[in-house]
């Protein structure tokens, strides 16, 4: 696991230029710095694990530790501290000559008035039955912390949720919500991205326009998504205008990767010999069996540490630029960023940029229209080096070629090899385009009901690419080098390129009707999806330069190699889904949601296309009543009882398909022929 640092400003155009003001008259403030260390807990004294505490005005934060500790450091001497957590009232603490502070958050009685986004609409928090965890990140201290991957603002944060560790610059997180579902299928939730199924990856949403995350973790709250709802569903909402002014918002964070507190430790040379020759069943000390320049080395004490030697500190960069804002009927966000990254890893970089435009607009008192459109590149090119083989490598190491004749003196090449020595090429471009288009129908002769069509179109294009020159080929064969025996590693030189292009759609057709009948609160919703996933796959490959004599063009003369091949390969699948949902209110203390979905999906079976799922949940705000009415110590209390059907179809489109194998090349050597001289290869069901 990797630590990040970093440092953070941020503000509108007018901040920026004030602060250009401040530096070009060359003034100086300087501040006392302190440490400052403290205990957060709720009202009974139970500490809160996870809770947000950054210095106000400052990117200079942390979180609680299990038992509610903090310590944060390079705290001003007139500091005030913020302290958030989800669930609770947001709390400022003047730090003032205090060293130690103890902060007791009180529960936010207001957040039952909130609005949770669930499949297919939203609802107040306190009319549902079904388990939903939000965390609000606009204008948050939690938004202020260093979040990498969209999801890292969530840990310690949702109960049941957990996010793995993110191990290389840009790379993915592992997300499991209430434990692991499926032994052979896939784990992932469902990501909802602004009401929609979203066929793409996480990392091409930029975690600076995320407005708030619900998580739907129970069956009743999750079952509106049917056969895709086993895992949970995690619903991303993005940010939009909220003032009638333009609001231009500039950040900037720059900061560290380096290792955490489990930083791998290596046997020095000493330890290292001692264990060699323990499973040799030699003395400890013993050199005979080495070569002579590492027995010089062992007498020399000159030993290395391998991870040393393929780590470094990496360092991130990030750049936003925002506007927002409102005027008489549209609202309209448009943002974009730009990422760099170099993990713990030599040669782990990451590059990103990314653009969202989002614009919605009344047309008319019962007409709604919308459309966000987003974008992404991310740049993975490169070779990182390999921790595998620096595994296999002792601290008495020698890298190739150090000495002459060049000895090999390990049971793998350098871990450093191909990196940036101009042996090898690798390209790993892949962009995303998504375009959300809606419209909104308010029937004008019936209050509260609405029609909404959406179209979610999403492409994604990736562009990979591979080339090992002659020269790679050195870290496996003696030396001296010349040109001409380098010219003969030209038959071995190869590369090959791919194309991949993933194509999908969703499309929503929902009607909703919300309404009000004195005590009574009635809301019932009808939705009918469909979804379309075409995934293509070209992948070229060359090997053998000897015949042209050069590998000067590299991957773009992939056609000059003697032996070159072409692989395609196209997958697609469908979904078809149906749902009815009813919720049902009275007098605030008593709730009642239902609701019925019927799933049909291209991965199953031909007899096993279609699949039901049901849900129902009641709740009773206890606290309503009127014999709790002086019993002060519970603000809320809720007694909830769910019940509901989920479905997985994580499997590959064509897994319930029988397979076979034909032909010499599959190995199916049972022969049969009428002529001696021809021999035929019979076909072998797999699966």
């Amino acid at each position: 696991m990797k630590k990040y640092f970093v440092f953070k400003r941020s503000g509108t155009w007018r901040k920026m230029i004030c602060m250009l003001c401040i530096l070009s008259v060359g003034s100086l403030v300087a501040f006392a710095q302190k440490q400052v260390s403290g205990t957060v807990t709720d009202a009974g004294g139970e500490p809160l694990a996870g809770a947000g505490v950054m210095e106000k005005g400052t990117a200079n934060g942390s979180m609680t530790d299990l038992d509610g500790k903090f310590t944060l450091s390079n705290v001003g001497s007139n500091a005030v501290l913020q302290i958030s957590f989800v669930g609770f009232v947001m709390q400022e603490a003047p730090v003032g000559h205090a060293s130690t502070l103890k902060i007791i958050l009180t529960e936010d009685t207001q957040a039952l008035e909130e609005v949770v986004v669930i499949g297919y609409g939203t609802i107040r928090r306190q009319d549902y039955t079904g388990s939903v965890s939000s965390v609000k990140l606009e204008n948050s201290a939690i938004a202020t912390l260093p979040n990498l991957h969209i999801l890292e603002s969530l840990k310690g944060n949702v109960s049941g949720l957990n996010i793995g560790a993110i191990s290389n610059a840009g790379g993915d997180a592992d997300i499991l919500i209430r434990g692991q579902n499926s032994i052979n299928g896939d784990n992932k939730p469902l990501i909802i991205l602004d009401g929609m199924i979203f066929m793409g990856n996480m990392t091409d949403i930029n975690p600076n326009d995320i407005a708030g995350i619900d998580v739907l973790k129970d069956a009743v709250a999750a079952a509106a998504y049917g056969s895709r709802s086993a895992n949970g569903v995690i619903s991303i909402s993005t940010k939009k205008g909220h003032t009638d002014k333009p609001v231009i918002t500039f950040n900037v964070s720059a900061g560290v990767h380096t290792w955490a507190n489990n930083k791998p430790h290596l046997a020095n040379g000493k330890d290292w010999l001692a264990n060699a020759n323990a499973v040799a069943g030699r003395e400890a000390d013993n050199v005979a069996h080495l070569l002579p320049e590492i027995r010089e080395l062992v007498a020399q004490g000159k030993d290395r540490n391998m991870l040393d030697l393929i780590t470094h500190t990496g360092n991130l960069q990030d750049y936003q630029l925002a506007v927002s804002g409102t005027s008489k009927g549209i609202n309209y966000y448009v943002s974009t960023s730009y990422e760099k990254s170099h993990g713990v890893f030599i040669g782990d970089t990451y590059n990103r940029i990314s653009v969202l435009g989002k614009i919605n607009t009344d047309i008319s008192d019962w007409l709604n229209i919308g459309l966000d459109a987003g974008f992404s590149r991310r740049d993975y090119s490169g070779v990182s080096a390999d921790f595998g083989r620096m595994m296999l490598w002792s601290p008495y190491f020698i890298n190739f070629h150090e000495v002459d004749p060049a000895t090999y003196t390990h049971s793998a090449s350098c871990p450093l090899w191909g990196i940036d020595d101009g042996f090898r090429d690798n390209i790993d471009f892949r962009h995303n385009f998504r375009l959300n288009t809606y419209a909104t129908v308010t029937i004008p002769w019936i209050k509260g009901l609405n029609y909404r069509l959406s179209f979610l179109p999403n492409l994604d294009l990736t562009r990979q690419g591979n080339f090992f020159y002659e020269t790679y080929y050195q870290d496996t064969a003696p030396g001296p080098f010349t040109p001409e025996v380098l010219q003969s590693y030209l038959s071995r030189a190869n590369g090959n390129r791919t194309n991949n292009r993933t194509y999908s759609y969703v499309w929503d057709n929902i009607i909703t009707y919300k309404n009000s009948f004195g005590k009574h609160n009635v809301e019932a919703t009808l939705v009918a999806t469909r979804d379309y996933n075409k995934y293509d796959y070209e992948r070229m490959s060359g090997s053998d330069f000897f015949d042209n004599g050069n590998t000067t063009l590299g991957l773009g003369g992939l056609h000059k190699a003697k032996i070159q091949k072409l692989d395609f390969n196209a997958i697609k699948r469908t979904n078809i889904g149906y749902l009815g949902r009813v919720s049902y209110g009275y007098d605030g203390k008593y709730y009642f949601t239902a609701s019925y979905r019927r799933d049909g999906a291209s991965v199953f079976g031909v007899h096993k296309k279609w699949g039901d799922f049901a849900a129902a949940g009641v709740a009773w705000r206890i606290t309503e009543e009127r014999f709790m009415e002086e019993f002060n110590l519970l603000d809320n209390l809720k007694l909830k009882f769910s019940w509901g059907q989920n479905g997985n179809q994580g499997i590959s489109p064509y897994a319930t398909l029988s397979q076979a194998n034909n032909g010499a090349g599959a190995g199916n050597f049972y022969e049969f022929s009428d002529t001696r001289e021809k021999v035929y290869y019979s076909i072998v069901q797999t699966t």
